[in-house]
């Protein structure tokens, strides 16, 4: 384990300052599990929607269909990718 320095503060508040970074954290880590479960039911409505996944989607589906409720579907559906996507990295960043 790693010796902790915190600068400018006496070693007998440590405990307190280590319960409020815990405290943020725990929050923080909290509040990124409800993105992601936001995120997987954006997602989940375009899959049912469309009955494909988003690669498909924007491979060949577009390609076939081009109306203004597909292309803004599209825009959406990468949004929210992008979002669960992201999530997942700062949530793997968390564990460490």
């Amino acid at each position: 384990m790693e010796k902790l320095e915190l600068t400018g503060v006496p070693r007998e508040e440590y405990p307190v300052v280590l319960r409020l970074f815990r405290r943020t954290i725990d929050s923080r880590v909290l509040k990124l599990k409800e993105e992601l479960l936001e995120a997987a039911r954006e997602l989940r409505k375009f899959e049912d929607k469309y009955h494909i996944k988003l690669a498909d989607f924007e491979g060949r589906y577009l390609n076939e269909h081009n109306g203004n409720e597909e292309h803004d579907d599209a825009i959406d559906w990468r949004y929210w990718q992008e979002v669960y996507q992201r999530t997942l990295e700062l949530l793997k960043i968390q564990r460490r």
